[in-house]
């Protein structure tokens, strides 16, 4: 499972990608990698690195605490680029 920070190459087009968005992920989520598609984006290592397998499925249907250590990766992207994102929304407007 991947989560991270997409660029949309057809609204961004060549723009180079932001090394201070990088680098506060990659401070937070040490697994992080830039890649051509995605600003920084992390392999999800915890709750389970492999979600197709049967018993991962169970826990996602009824294991509450997988759904909130999900949660919080989650959260903690929001939180750690939002203020780089929305600042580079409001330069390139």
């Amino acid at each position: 499972m991947l989560f991270g920070v997409f660029r949309d190459e057809e609204r961004i087009q060549k723009r180079k990608f932001c090394p201070e968005l990088f680098a506060a992920v990659k401070k937070h989520f040490d697994s992080a990698v830039s890649r051509p598609w995605y600003e920084a984006v992390v392999e999800m290592q915890q709750p389970a690195t492999d979600w197709r397998k049967w018993d991962v499925l169970w826990q996602l249907h009824k294991d509450n605490t997988f759904l909130d250590n999900v949660a919080e990766q989650l959260l903690d992207m929001a939180n750690i680029s939002e203020k780089i994102v929305d600042g580079l929304a409001k330069k390139y407007a």
